[in-house]
C-alpha cells in the first residue's frame, strides 16, 4: 500500500524542493545584486517556518482533511514555480519565495502525519522511510537535470516550468489516493 500512495506521489511533488536551489542564481541573471538575491532563501525559510505551524496546527482540527491541505499546497507550490521565470520584479520574486516556503512547510508538517493516517502508527516507521527514500530521488536528481537544462538554453525557465507542471499533476493526482483507499477500507482520515 505504501507504493501506491504518498511515496509514489512524493517522486512528483517533492520535486518542488529544489527549485529553490535556483531562484539566487534567477534573481542574479536579472540583474539583481547577490545579497538581495540570496535574500530570496531567506523568503523561503521564513515562510517555510510560518507554513510548518499554521498549518501543523491546523492539521489538527478535525473537520479539516489533511490529505485535501496538502493538495492546495501542492497546486499553490507548482503554481508558484510558473511566477518566477514570468517575473522580473524583485518583490514580486520575494513575495512568491515565501509563499513557496509557506506551502512547503506545510506539506514538510503533514506529510508524516498523512503516512501515519494511512497506514497507522504501527507502520509509519515503515512508511516514513519509503517515503523519504523516494523523496531522495528527485531531490538528487533534480539539480542535475535543472543543470543540464541550463547549459543546454542558458535559461532555467524550463526547468521551473517542468517543476510546475509536475507539482500540479501530481496534486490532481494525490487526489485518487483517498478514493483508491475508501473503496479498500484501509483510509482513516479525517471526512
Amino acid at each position: 500500500m505504501v507504493l501506491s500512495s504518498p511515496p509514489l506521489l512524493n517522486t512528483l511533488h517533492y520535486q518542488f524542493l529544489n527549485s529553490d536551489l535556483f531562484q539566487v542564481r534567477l534573481a542574479e541573471d536579472l540583474g539583481i545584486d547577490k545579497i538581495r538575491a540570496s535574500l530570496l532563501l531567506t523568503f523561503v525559510t521564513v515562510g517555510s517556518g510560518f507554513g510548518r505551524v499554521i498549518f501543523g496546527r491546523v492539521s489538527d482540527i478535525r473537520r479539516f482533511n489533511r490529505v485535501y491541505i496538502a493538495q492546495i499546497a501542492f497546486l499553490i507550490v507548482g503554481l508558484s514555480n510558473f511566477v518566477v521565470p514570468l517575473t522580473k520584479s524583485y518583490t514580486i520574486l520575494a513575495i512568491d519565495a515565501f509563499i513557496f516556503g509557506l506551502c512547503g512547510g506545510c506539506y514538510l508538517i503533514i506529510n508524516p502525519v498523512i503516512v501515519c493516517d494511512i497506514l497507522g502508527p504501527q507502520k509509519v516507521s515503515y512508511g516514513l522511510g519509503m517515503t523519504f527514500f523516494v523523496i531522495a530521488i528527485p531531490r538528487t536528481l533534480g539539480p542535475l537535470i535543472a543543470g543540464w537544462i541550463y547549459d543546454g538554453l542558458q535559461s532555467y525557465a524550463i526547468a521551473f516550468y517542468t517543476l510546475g507542471v509536475t507539482t500540479c499533476i501530481s496534486a490532481v493526482l494525490a487526489s485518487s489516493v483517498p478514493i483508491l483507499l475508501r473503496k479498500q477500507g484501509e483510509y482513516i482520515i479525517n471526512p
